[in-house]
């Protein structure tokens, strides 16, 4: 006969749980501003060629204390880039940023759009 686990009482700590939550949409015209936590590359599986292929994750900490992971894009990775050439990823860490999503560009490849994006990076956060 099988038993319903009991839990342990809690004695402190921390815990972290993967909910299988995938990344934080951000739609045109939509901004997302938070405390910059960190940028990591993680693995995913292309949608069309279904090959495992590496991409960036940015991770900011929202005013209500959730986190929003954004994936990474060609054009926000640009952006990225540029912002640790003028400041490197230690300075930016707990840093207030905006992430943008600007209005869909049509590519060269016919039908196909991208996305535009800003990031600006604050000065003093705001919460």
């Amino acid at each position: 006969m099988a038993t319903k686990k009991q839990q342990q009482p809690s004695i402190g700590g921390r815990s972290f749980k993967k909910t299988g939550a995938g990344f934080t949409p951000i739609s045109e015209g939509e901004e997302i501003r938070g405390i910059f936590l960190r940028m990591r590359t993680i693995e995913i599986t292309d949608r069309e060629t279904r090959q495992r292929k590496a991409i960036k994750a940015y991770d900011l900490r929202l005013e209500d204390g959730t986190t929003a992971t954004i994936s990474g894009r060609a054009l926000l990775d640009d952006a990225f880039r540029d912002i640790f050439e003028a400041i490197t990823i230690e300075k930016l860490i707990n840093q207030e940023i905006s992430i943008i999503r600007g209005d869909d560009v049509e590519t060269p490849v016919e039908g196909q759009m991208m996305g535009t994006y800003e990031v600006i990076v604050y000065d003093k956060p705001s919460f």
